[in-house]
């Protein structure tokens, strides 16, 4: 049975779905009326949840943030359409993991992989990163911070998105084993070869 270990920021995605009839008389804002509210884990919660469903006979691990950090969105039902989004939690950066004990340090190096998910709210410093992939024995990391050589020294993998990839264009080309660049509807980058999507959307 594999172990795998995710590290990074949960937070909870609030939807919240209703019609809207009309606009409002004191701004020229829609009227939502709630018909029904969904719950999700978010950020790298989400991550921890895909990685339950595509290995199911795995032993999977989070840790997080101790503060609560909630995204809500109201959505029109009939469009599918998002009208607002409201994020608390987030006015100030979540306390950091400062310290690695010796259960987590063994946790770490029984891992069959570590997942680093980053959103650079403050509970991944880069010291930690590198403490992180200094000791498993296969690090994956998708990050939103602008990264280094000695950060990515120990990663395996790291995901970027295109707006993250031009904010480390030059670190990709120096390193470009290291990286995987998702391109939405076109596939994604590796090794300066693009890999069409098969069902773009």
């Amino acid at each position: 049975m594999a172990k795998i270990l995710v590290v990074g920021e949960l937070c909870t995605d609030v939807y919240i779905y209703g019609d809207v009839k009309r606009l409002s008389p004191e701004a020229p804002v829609p009227v939502i009326n709630p018909i029904r509210e969904v719950r999700n884990a978010g950020m790298a919660g989400n991550v921890y949840n895909n990685i339950l469903s595509l290995a199911r006979h795995s032993e999977v691990l989070h840790w997080s943030q101790n503060e609560q950090i909630t995204k809500t969105r109201y959505v029109h039902e009939k469009s599918n359409q998002m009208l607002l989004r409201s994020d608390v939690g987030e006015t100030k950066p979540v306390e950091s993991l400062s310290f690695l004990s010796p259960e987590m340090l063994k946790t770490i190096r029984e891992s069959d992989m570590v997942i680093i998910s980053d959103y650079n709210k403050g509970y991944l410093t880069e010291d930690i990163i590198k403490k992180i992939s200094s000791e498993s024995k296969l690090t994956l990391m998708d990050t939103k911070k602008k990264l280094s050589e000695t950060v990515i020294e120990n990663i395996t993998f790291v995901k970027l998105n295109e707006i993250e990839y031009q904010n480390n264009i030059e670190l990709v080309k120096k390193h470009p084993e290291k990286f995987v660049i998702t391109l939405g509807s076109k596939g994604a980058q590796y090794n300066e070869t693009i890999h069409p999507s098969k069902n773009p959307q």
